[in-house]
């Protein structure tokens, strides 16, 4: 599939959950991609540049990137500065 239609699908799925609050929607957007996603279309998402996707996305596919790498190589999920 390509990277821009994945995008638009990560986008659309953002915006329809965004009513549910930021935080909220970040869960149920990276929820819903983790569930519903083929491991291709994840594996593509994750190492695209995230500049491309709204804000609720980002978040969701980073959410999902942290724990991707968790998974497979026994690593810290990602922080940011607290």
């Amino acid at each position: 599939m390509d990277i821009a239609n994945l995008r638009y699908m990560a986008n659309q799925i953002a915006r329809n959950l965004a009513a549910q609050g930021d935080s909220e929607a970040v869960t149920a957007t990276a929820k819903h991609i983790a569930d519903f996603w083929d491991p291709r279309m994840k594996s593509a998402i994750f190492a695209d540049d995230h500049v491309h996707l709204s804000p609720i996305a980002r978040r969701a596919v980073e959410q999902l990137v942290g724990k991707d790498l968790v998974a497979e190589e026994g690593l810290e999920p990602p922080t940011r500065g607290l």
